[in-house]
């Protein structure tokens, strides 16, 4: 017995040794292909130059093109949440050379933005705290925003001994782009991610059942609570950290499908107009609201899916913003 259970300490160790080592070449090497790396890389190279700071989640990640405003970057991500967008953006205010330029500030103000699905897409933790984000929180407001300190010691381990996993892929095609390939990354343009789909070609009754399926995916309330108090907590903070600093933030809805709006709108009672946050929006000053919600309804060819512009999309719509901004003077 007591052989076994050396073998078995043996076993253990050799294999924590083996996947921390996995682990680590997956965080030095793989990672920095990573899309959001490689965008914050482009975001230092045209921080001096940037005035107005795009951030959200992959509606505005892929909706909108910095070619249409001087001046202007991308710096959105994929299912980021408003308690994400914070954090990053404190730290460019307040700590990062990269944001002494910033004098305007965009944020996504849709359907989903304040649903709790936005807590959910990363299931290791309900506050979302990724390998990325956890650089801009300290230890103490990481403990208080954590679910709890398992969930938070978890995050750590996977950190470290894990961070690899469901990635076997990635890790698989990672030396063609360590050993000098990088052409044959998706490009991005100062943080924009074009998509190329064209929703359109579907079957009719194709389009309509997935617009539904994406509603049900943001909305569900049988699993979602639509107005999160910790994500408007956070969207106020934003709103307050915009305001000290004297800087105007510009609250955007971009087009989705007339479908997946109407099915948010009729079955969950969501729309884009969030009263709740009526009393938020007016201690504020300097904030303004562009609505593009219906700017391609029944126009389904300018989307990649329900919820995402695809590339032809973007560029209009990234002109009407240009439009609009021009309008308002900023």
């Amino acid at each position: 017995m007591p052989r076994f259970l050396f073998r078995l300490f043996i076993f253990l160790v050799l294999l924590t040794v083996i996947s921390a080592g996995i682990s680590m070449y997956y965080n030095e090497f793989v990672m920095k292909y990573s899309i959001l790396l490689r965008k914050e890389r482009q975001f230092e190279a045209f921080c001096d130059s940037t005035k107005y700071l795009f951030l959200g989640d992959s509606h505005i990640m892929h909706g909108f093109n910095p070619d249409s405003i001087g001046g202007s970057f991308n710096l959105a991500m994929s299912s980021e949440n408003t308690m994400q967008t914070y954090f990053r953006l404190r730290y460019l205010l307040n700590e990062s050379p990269c944001g002494k330029n910033i004098r305007c500030v965009f944020l996504p103000f849709e359907q989903h933005t304040f649903s709790s699905q936005r807590l959910n897409v990363y299931p290791e933790t309900a506050w979302s705290i990724t390998w990325y984000y956890r650089q801009f929180v300290d230890s103490f407001e990481e403990d208080e925003y954590a679910d709890n300190w398992f969930s938070l010691a978890k995050l750590h381990l996977q950190f470290y001994l894990w961070s690899y996993r469901n990635q076997g892929m990635v890790i698989a095609q990672s030396p063609a782009n360590w050993f000098g390939k990088p052409d044959s990354l998706r490009p991005i343009l100062k943080g924009y991610l074009p998509r190329c789909e064209n929703f359109s070609i579907l079957p009719d009754s194709l389009q309509i059942s997935y617009s539904k399926e994406r509603s049900v995916y943001h909305f569900d309330p049988s699993k979602y609570n639509l107005h999160e108090p910790v994500l408007i907590e956070f969207f106020e903070k934003i709103l307050k950290l915009c305001e000290s600093k004297n800087i105007p933030v510009i609250l955007l809805s971009l087009p989705v499908t007339r479908e997946y709006y109407e099915c948010g709108k009729n079955e969950f009672g969501i729309g884009t107009e969030h009263h709740e946050l009526d009393s938020v929006l007016a201690r504020y000053s300097k904030i303004y609201r562009l609505d593009y919600t219906d700017m391609f309804f029944d126009r389904n060819e300018y989307f990649a899916d329900p919820d995402h512009v695809n590339e032809a999309g973007a560029n209009l719509l990234s002109k009407k913003i240009a439009e609009d901004i021009a309008v308002l003077g900023l």
